[in-house]
């Protein structure tokens, strides 16, 4: 599975430690990362995540 996100937030300081996904099914799976990278700009953040759920 690849889960692509773009967030556009006024928050100065957001830091993601998971997501919640709710499939068809109804079934809530939680995707979280073995690797991240974040850099820092002053208009907000750029991040990659790379694991699996």
């Amino acid at each position: 599975m690849k889960l692509y996100l773009s967030v556009d937030t006024d928050i100065e300081d957001l830091e993601m430690d998971y997501i919640e996904v709710e499939l068809v099914t109804g079934k809530t799976v939680t995707v979280d990362w073995d690797e991240s990278d974040i850099t820092r700009e002053d208009d907000g953040f750029e991040a990659r995540y790379k694991g699996g759920f």
